[in-house]
């Protein structure tokens, strides 16, 4: 973003066997923001690894490999670590998932929200209620966000959502916190309910 002291806030996106839509997500990134980019391939295949050695040419671009699939959990926990030890100013990251699903202006939204609010957890939560969302992504969401509210007291619009801002020290919290694979997105929001940090929504854009 531009304006965003540079290092402050970081971009990683942790990637399995990923398409040329992964590549529009960097790109569009690279061309309008000031952003560091860390990628994460966990485990990908020969015939996908092409794409991140096309990553790692980029400006302001880093790649970290896992030579096996660990899990999208293990994959966040080592960008966490990543950005710990290489950027000791910094004050959080923002997490993108890969696919396209997530707009460069929502991208650059969430980083303004965890700037203005560094204790807090963002989460760029999606309107599952837009005529284009499948029902069955409607209805799992839904499912979800009610038994969250009921059985954890976490009210939040979107409780599947990668794209999410998390501060410095919240990332040092994270790497203790438990679950390798998806799992781990929703013991985050456990994480903070529990830490006391408080849900930063910014709505975005249902791809």
């Amino acid at each position: 973003m531009k304006g965003i002291t540079m290092g402050s806030i970081q971009i990683f996106i942790p990637s399995l066997n990923p398409d040329s839509k992964l590549l529009g997500v960097v790109d569009a990134l690279v061309e309008q923001t000031d952003f560091d980019i860390i990628v994460l391939d966990d485990g990908s295949d020969d015939a996908h690894r092409g794409i991140f050695e096309q990553i790692k040419e980029k400006p302001r671009c880093t790649t970290l490999r896992h030579h096996v699939n660990l899990g999208k959990g293990r994959a966040l926990k080592d960008g966490f670590n990543y950005i710990l030890n290489t950027y000791p100013d910094s004050i959080g990251c923002v997490t993108v998932d890969g696919d396209g699903q997530h707009t460069t202006k929502d991208i650059i939204n969430c980083a303004a929200a965890l700037m203005a609010q560094p204790n807090s957890l963002v989460l760029g939560s999606r309107d599952f209620d837009q005529s284009n969302v499948p029902a069955k992504s409607e209805l799992g969401n839904k499912i979800t966000r009610k038994t969250m509210k009921l059985l954890c007291g976490i009210d939040i619009p979107d409780t599947q959502t990668g794209l999410r801002g998390i501060s410095r020290e919240f990332m040092k919290v994270l790497m203790n916190t438990a679950g390798e694979r998806f799992e781990f997105e929703t013991n985050m929001l456990l994480a903070a309910k529990e830490c006391d940090i408080p849900f930063n929504i910014v709505l975005i854009d249902t791809v």
